[in-house]
């Protein structure tokens, strides 16, 4: 019996299914000049409806940043996270 091993990278992910925001839309987004929730929110939609995917948009800004992702989600206030 032969065993093949298929590797498969999956470079489209969406992070927010909300408004259909992939993980390349943020990190793009991140890349042009966005650093806060507030700027992804304000350019890609991520984060403007349920909020469930906002622990990753920080997760991405604090990769990029070389931070850890702990770091802004224990300064991120909660009550900002419903849409203006």
């Amino acid at each position: 019996m032969t065993i093949i091993r298929v590797c498969i990278l999956i470079t489209n992910v969406i992070i927010c299914v909300c408004n259909a925001v992939s993980e390349k839309q943020i990190r793009e987004a991140i890349r042009g000049g966005a650093s806060s929730i507030g700027d992804l929110r304000a350019q890609t939609g991520c984060g403007t409806n349920c909020g469930s995917c906002v622990e990753t948009a920080i997760s991405l800004l604090d990769e990029h940043r070389g931070e850890d992702s702990g770091s802004a989600l224990d300064v991120l206030n909660l009550h900002n996270l419903s849409p203006a």
